[in-house]
């Protein structure tokens, strides 16, 4: 079920897998497919997050080019220009954003980049056989736990929905 397109991740969603269990992506870039994160993301956001974590989770810094950095650096409009990078690198490449940021979805939406939600990797390991529900589930709600604005209520009820469907 390898995804080769490969997918990369924004600081939200990192941020929560690297509190709650890490291990989750680890768990992904073995089952799914490669997760890359944008070096300016990688050196700038993320706080205790080592490249031997990368290494070890199977996580790739990608450096952006001149061009790519440029456009970034001027990038305009709601979202940050750490996300532009994300978003830059995936449509350049072709690859699949994981983030919880909903600005960013929104502009992905209107520049047509696919995106998953950040707890979406998760539904994905448990369907492949990889994850177990009950760890699926845990694990959202200790996000939940950790970060309660963005991970409402609603969502970890639908994130349960999704997840007991697969038990069918």
């Amino acid at each position: 079920m390898t995804d080769q397109r490969g997918f990369i991740i924004d600081s939200s969603a990192l941020i929560d897998y690297q509190k709650i269990d890490d291990s989750i992506l680890q768990l992904f870039t073995q089952n799914i497919g490669p997760i890359y994160i944008a070096e300016p993301v990688f050196t700038d956001e993320l706080n205790g997050f080592e490249m031997a974590d990368c290494k070890r989770l199977g996580i790739s810094v990608v450096p952006l080019n001149f061009n790519q950095f440029i456009e970034a650096a001027g990038w305009q409009g709601s979202i940050s220009k750490y996300d532009a990078c994300s978003l830059i690198l995936a449509r350049e490449n072709n690859w699949t954003v994981i983030t919880s940021d909903r600005p960013l979805i929104i502009r992905l939406r209107s520049e047509h980049i696919p995106f998953i939600w950040g707890l979406r990797p998760m539904i994905l390991l448990v369907s492949a056989g990889c994850l177990s529900h009950e760890r699926a589930i845990q694990t959202a709600k200790n996000m939940q736990a950790i970060n309660p604005k963005y991970l409402t209520s609603e969502i970890i009820n639908k994130f349960k929905i999704e997840i007991n469907k697969l038990l069918r």
